[in-house]
């Protein structure tokens, strides 16, 4: 692990979080009273807000992580998964929380930096859906993220060339369709969208940064 996580009360801090999650209090004022008793910085005080839930929740969470397989339906939050993957190309903090799901805290939702690192992330996804066969893959994108109409038929464009079935679409959210549209399974790690869904869940960025680079980042664990 790195300095974010090595520094003197940073692990007691996460353990106390956890120990205050796990009895029902509320998430934004244990985060003020554990930041403020440890004195974390912002970046650390993220990594227990993206990083930790209650224990229950984590177990839930894990055994649903898998693969896709032959004739499955996948629902993916395009963004979600390019924003983690580009995140990492730009150096920023990745961590495995303690629900299995690679996050990070690069807080780049919804603003496409650094456009030759968010193709990478693009190239790198639809090369990873290629050699997933026998899966249908929607690609939802939100409105309200600028040129997500352009890039929607872009991406449709490039799954009909690389023969990868399914479509790319821009909707109102994302995280509404991958809620509530019938599915095999999602690829996501927002994890109101995974709590609300009963079925398998993809970590691609995961997949993708293990597989290709061999990619290795630190895990909270208790």
């Amino acid at each position: 692990m790195n300095n974010l996580f090595h520094s003197e009360h940073f692990q007691a801090a996460a353990e106390d979080y956890l120990l205050f999650l796990d009895k029902g209090y509320p998430q934004q004022s244990i985060i003020r009273i554990v930041g403020d008793r440890y004195r974390l910085r912002r970046d650390q005080r993220q990594v227990l807000f993206r990083g930790i839930c209650p224990t229950a929740v984590a177990a839930r969470r894990r055994v649903r992580i898998g693969l896709p397989g032959e004739g499955d339906l996948v629902l993916v939050d395009t963004y979600n998964v390019l924003f983690t993957i580009c995140n990492y190309f730009l150096g920023k903090q990745l961590f495995i929380g303690n629900d299995g799901f690679l996050r990070d805290i690069g807080e780049m939702r919804g603003r496409i930096k650094n456009k030759e690192m968010f193709s990478r992330s693009e190239k790198l996804m639809i090369d990873t859906f290629k050699n997933w066969k026998g899966v249908v893959f929607r690609l939802f994108l939100d409105e309200p993220v600028p040129y997500s109409g352009r890039f929607a038929i872009k991406l449709s464009k490039t799954m009909a060339e690389e023969e990868i079935e399914g479509d790319a679409l821009t909707v109102h959210s994302a995280d509404f369709q991958l809620k509530n549209e019938r599915s095999t399974a999602i690829c996501t790690s927002d994890s109101a969208i995974i709590d609300s869904y009963e079925g398998k869940v993809i970590d691609v960025p995961h997949y993708i940064l293990r597989y290709h680079f061999g990619a290795e980042f630190p895990v909270l664990s208790f």
